[in-house]
């Protein structure tokens, strides 16, 4: 590939609610954003309110984009959620999971994602469709957001859940990137569901261009590494034992 085609470097994100965890990553220099959902701030969070905890998270890392999930609602409601998530703070995303109903259009939940985007149009909302399994998902939102005005920020697809259900991450990335490309759009595509170094590595070169990543693989999986440790314990003892005093055996 000549310098003129490369593609800009991915980035990386914390997929984390916890803010010492997120400081300990921001302050390497290498994560420029964060993505939580529900289950991570009730989990490490449980009884804050979730508002004004994303608050607390978007005060302490300002100029950091903050990716906060709306819950399942009537399409009003989550309006409502969408634009109150919104108005946290400049730097907050609006999470909007791909809600989908396999019973068809009949199914409540049918295409209401959609429906929020184009709902949102003209509102000062940054938008991060989550929870998506395939390219074709993907470019549904990024054209949506295109229609109704403004482009959807991010598209979110899950490495390993598509793994699970038998799926190909690597292609489904590809897939969504070269669209991307093709049509000159400002969509990123995140990729989260990262359970080792690998992924991170599959993902990059698939055409991410993010990845989040859990605290707990980046430092475990990622950072860590036996040999290193080995090799550095084993200079730090050697050049110890060359400062020691040698004695010198007179005859």
């Amino acid at each position: 590939m000549t310098v003129e085609n490369r593609l800009p470097m991915p980035k990386c994100f914390a997929d984390t609610a916890l803010i010492p965890e997120i400081r300990a990553l921001m302050d390497l220099g290498l994560f420029s954003g964060i993505t939580t959902n529900p289950s991570i701030i009730a989990r490490e969070v449980s009884g804050r309110d979730p508002h004004t905890y994303i608050l607390e998270i978007a005060r302490t890392f300002p100029g950091v984009p903050v990716s906060a999930q709306i819950l399942k609602g009537e399409l009003i409601d989550l309006v409502q959620e969408a634009l109150k998530i919104a108005a946290i703070a400049p730097n907050v995303v609006v999470k909007i999971p791909a809600f989908c109903d396999l019973r068809g259009i009949t199914g409540t939940e049918d295409g209401k994602a959609l429906r929020l985007i184009a709902l949102l149009k003209g509102e000062d909302v940054k938008k991060n469709i989550t929870a998506l399994m395939s390219a074709e998902q993907a470019i549904c939102y990024i054209m949506a957001g295109h229609r109704a005005g403004r482009e959807v920020e991010y598209v979110s697809l899950f490495f390993n859940r598509i793994k699970d259900g038998q799926g190909d991450p690597r292609r489904e990335i590809e897939n969504a990137r070269e669209f991307i490309e093709k049509y000159g759009l400002a969509t990123e595509i995140i990729v989260g569901s990262i359970r080792n170094k690998e992924d991170i590595r599959e993902a990059q070169m698939a055409g991410a261009h993010i990845v989040t990543i859990p605290p707990s693989v980046f430092w475990q999986k990622v950072i860590a590494h036996p040999q290193s440790q080995r090799f550095i314990d084993q200079a730090e003892k050697d050049y110890s034992e060359s400062r020691k005093p040698r004695t010198t055996v007179r005859g």
